[in-house]
């Protein structure tokens, strides 16, 4: 699933900042623009920032392109079957490594902002 679903939207994340800094966006602006309100929307979108949510101009905006950027139905031809067993495995490994790594967040902050942050 990482690299089915996140990796592949963060090349979109990439070329989509691509086609702004060719349309004349400056490229250190677009960048940070672009990482900087990352961190808070994945928080928000995950439910890590309970008390956030996205204003009324990002959910309009998410709206109009959301047909445009994704196909209808894509998670059924992305996920086309994966067998309950599978997903079980997956899910039992993933609960045996989170309980050998959790840290609390530096500062009360979000583990998603630590993590992008790379610390």
């Amino acid at each position: 699933m990482p690299e089915t679903v996140a990796a592949t939207l963060c090349l979109a994340l990439r070329e989509g900042t691509d086609r702004a800094m060719a349309m004349g966006f400056p490229e250190d602006a677009a960048r940070d623009l672009v990482l900087g309100r990352l961190k808070m929307e994945l928080a928000i979108a995950f439910a890590i920032f309970t008390e956030g949510k996205f204003s009324d101009g990002a959910l309009l905006a998410i709206d109009r392109a959301k047909s445009d950027v994704f196909q209808s139905g894509w998670l059924d031809r992305v996920f086309p079957g994966i067998p309950q067993s599978v997903g079980l495995r997956i899910s039992a490994r993933h609960e045996n490594v989170a309980c050998s790594r959790k840290a609390a967040p530096r500062n009360g902050a979000s583990p998603v902002v630590d993590i992008l942050d790379g610390s």
